[in-house]
C-alpha cells in the first residue's frame, strides 16, 4: 500500500440510532474512559499487528458511544490525540484520528454525527 491513504466515513444519523442506543451523561463519562484507555492503548501499539487490533476495537466503541442519546452535545475533552470538531451550524460532528503503520505512512479515519 505504501503511502496510500485511507480515509473511513461513517455517517450516523441520531434520529434513527435513538431507539437503538440510550445513554446519560453518566454512562457517557465512563464510556469516555474506556476509549481513552483504548485510545493509550493503541498510541503506544509497537507493531501494526497491535496497532490495527486496537484501532479496530477503538472504533468500534467510538461508533456505539457516539450513537448513544446525549453524546453530540458530550465533549468528550479526555480523547485528546483525535480531533473532534462541530460544524458551524452545529448540525454534524467529526471525530477523526491517525494511525501510523510501520513505514510511517498513515492511516486516516473519521466518523461523522449527524444532528
Amino acid at each position: 500500500m505504501g503511502m496510500l491513504r485511507w480515509i473511513l466515513i461513517i455517517v450516523i444519523s441520531t434520529i434513527s440510532l435513538k431507539s437503538i442506543a440510550g445513554g446519560d451523561e453518566a454512562t457517557l463519562i465512563e464510556k469516555e474512559k474506556e476509549l481513552k484507555v483504548m485510545l493509550d492503548s493503541l498510541r503506544g501499539a509497537k507493531n501494526n499487528l497491535s496497532r490495527n487490533a486496537f484501532n479496530a476495537e477503538f472504533k468500534k466503541t467510538l461508533l456505539e458511544v457516539i450513537a448513544m442519546e446525549g453524546a453530540f452535545a458530550y465533549a468528550f475533552d479526555s480523547l485528546t490525540s483525535i480531533g473532534k470538531v462541530r460544524s458551524p451550524d452545529n448540525v454534524f460532528r467529526l471525530f477523526n484520528w491517525n494511525v501510523e503503520n510501520d513505514d510511517h505512512s498513515q492511516n486516516y479515519y473519521c466518523l461523522i454525527l449527524i444532528q
